[in-house]
């Protein structure tokens, strides 16, 4: 039987799919698991040294986005650090 992370990282790669059915269906399953839960596994998947460059980059990106959302103005895109 899989672990939950070997689960967990098929959600992914499956959200990476071409067919836009199987893509749909995992991004329901993967909206289903709590936010905690889901940094939780991303971060164990990106850390995960058998997971190739393509999906890690992807992990990485969800794992930022929905870590540490941003939430910007019009009036922040026009400052920047060193103002």
């Amino acid at each position: 039987m899989a672990t939950e992370l070997e689960q967990f990282g098929e959600i992914v790669k499956h959200m990476l799919w071409p067919d836009n059915n199987v893509r749909t269906e995992a991004e329901k399953q993967y909206e289903q698991i709590p936010l905690i839960k889901r940094s939780q596994l991303l971060f164990q998947l990106f850390l995960d040294t058998t997971v190739n460059v393509e999906p890690c980059d992807f992990i990485l990106g969800i794992f930022i986005t929905e870590t540490f959302p941003l939430t910007l103005t019009a009036e922040d895109s026009k400052t920047t650090m060193l103002d």
